[in-house]
């Protein structure tokens, strides 16, 4: 089988949250019969301050202004702004396998979910 697969990550707007966002990692499979499945890892929110800022300047990418927190500009290559938040509980690596592996819950039972 040729798979491909793509991954990022993004704000969503999320109703009843404290900034009214929430940072989603989306994986997107396609197969060479264009079968497509999504998946995601869990959602977590910044910061109001970092909201803010993205809010301000959409040119700026979340990596550098989370960077800029934990005084860590490399912070987006390394752990990911989820591991600077939670002080380490989780990283970045988590939720992408997170995300891969809810994305490709319709291949594992293919019967079940009829793909």
């Amino acid at each position: 089988n040729i798979f491909g697969i793509g991954i990022e990550a993004g704000l969503v707007t999320v109703p009843y949250t404290k900034t009214n966002y929430m940072d989603f990692q989306f994986c997107v499979i396609i197969d060479e019969n264009r079968n497509i499945t999504l998946g995601s890892g869990i959602a977590f929110e910044y910061p109001q301050s970092v909201i803010n800022e993205i809010l301000s300047n959409q040119e700026i990418e979340i990596g550098t202004v989370i960077g800029k927190l934990a005084n860590n500009m490399n912070l987006k290559n390394e752990a990911g702004a989820i591991s600077f938040l939670s002080k380490n509980v989780i990283a970045r690596t988590e939720i992408l396998t997170q995300a891969v592996i809810c994305a490709l819950l319709p291949r594992i039972n293919k019967k079940l979910y009829e793909l």
